[in-house]
């Protein structure tokens, strides 16, 4: 959790740097896995070959750069991000097997050294999945490490009243910095156990027990 607080004070630049130096590794790393699954065993390049895959890094970054890439915060990658990401990597595809093809077949070693056709594709297929993949399951723990830190400062109280009021409430209180709803109180028998915005409806006269047991500060009425 320090570790955590501690990355989070970073600035964005170096945040970025971070990124950059992320799908630097997958952009390598995704060229030689498609080698493995075309040739069926782990390949290693010599000569011309070795500077156009580790040289792909540097075809991409500023693509990625220039469409807007790391201007996205990762915990907040929504669909828009995706989509921008999405066309990013699939243009970087598209010009590293054009360089890369133009490159090989102009040197010495044209005859020996080629990019088969299926690892292009093998290539953008896997960047595209790896680099929005790494973004999604950098949301997914950047959020719950976030709640998880959030519940920890903030105050457990509980609302009674789980009709339109409470609802609306619950979500005031479950973006606040203060507090962390933890259930419902309510008297209609026909919602018990039920869950409302990720949270369980109790009967009244479970109150007493909830706030012992979950630590309840203090109860909010929502009810006419």
């Amino acid at each position: 959790m320090i570790f955590f607080k501690k990355f989070l004070t970073l600035s964005r630049p170096f945040k970025q740097l971070i990124l950059i130096l992320i799908d630097s590794v997958i952009l390598i790393g995704s060229i030689l896995l498609s080698y493995l699954i075309r040739l069926g065993y782990i390949f290693w390049p010599n000569d011309q070959l070795f500077w156009v895959i580790f040289g792909a890094p540097l075809i991409a970054i500023p693509i990625f750069i220039q469409s807007g890439f790391y201007k996205n915060i990762t915990r907040f990658f929504g669909f828009h991000a995706l989509w921008i990401a999405g066309k990013a990597i699939i243009f970087y595809a598209l010009i590293w097997s054009t360089i890369a093809f133009l490159y090989l077949t102009s040197s010495e070693f044209a005859a020996v050294q080629t990019i088969p056709r299926s690892v292009i594709f093998l290539n953008g297929l896997i960047s595209l999945v790896l680099i929005i993949g790494v973004r999604l399951l950098g949301r997914w723990l950047l959020t719950n490490l976030l709640n998880k830190i959030n519940s920890l400062e903030r105050v457990n109280v509980m609302i009674y009243g789980a009709g339109s009021a409470g609802r609306q409430l619950s979500t005031a209180l479950g973006q606040s910095r203060e507090y962390n709803p933890v259930a419902f109180i309510d008297d209609s028998r026909e919602i018990y156990n039920h869950s409302i915005n990720g949270l369980k409806v109790f009967s009244p006269d479970n109150l007493m027990n909830l706030i012992d047991k979950q630590e309840i500060k203090e109860v909010f009425l929502a009810i006419p």
